[in-house]
């Protein structure tokens, strides 16, 4: 990797080129994922609180003469927002961020690097690794009853 260093008005060393820039944008675009993110768990409905529109709980004769509430699965509306809710939410791309920091560091992948593009792929990754997984998880949810 090609780096120009020069002198600052205060004499200090820095560093310049395209690694520089690229660290720049990376801290922009973490920054604004992590607003939209922030935004959007702020906006999204939790699927376990479901609207008293989605559905009335029923209640077996079993069940109603014991007493004890009646058990209502989950709605594929719901099930579904639960899977949205594990890959979008905030505290996820934290997640996301802080592995993708531990692999920076581990330098693993070691065929993409340790500049910030190599940050942003890592961090990519664990996030398709993360929407693979629960787009697969919901596929099960939505077919078990």
């Amino acid at each position: 990797m090609h780096r120009e260093f020069r002198v600052c008005c205060r004499g200090k060393v820095v560093a310049t080129g395209r690694s520089v820039k690229t660290w720049g944008l990376a801290k922009i675009g973490v920054t604004a994922i992590l607003a939209l993110t922030a935004v959007s768990s702020a906006v999204a409905q939790d699927p376990f609180t479901p609207s008293s529109q989605e559905f009335e709980p029923e209640t077996d004769s079993i069940e109603a003469s014991s007493g004890g509430d009646a058990y209502v699965p989950l709605s594929p509306t719901q099930k579904y927002l639960y899977s949205v809710n594990q890959v979008f939410t905030g505290p996820v791309w934290i997640g996301f961020a802080m592995h993708a920091g531990f692999d920076q560091f581990r330098n693993t992948p070691n065929q993409w690097g340790r500049n910030a593009e190599s940050f942003g792929m890592r961090i990519a990754s664990h996030f398709g690794t993360s929407l693979l997984s629960e787009t697969v998880a919901f596929g099960v949810r939505a077919a078990d009853h």
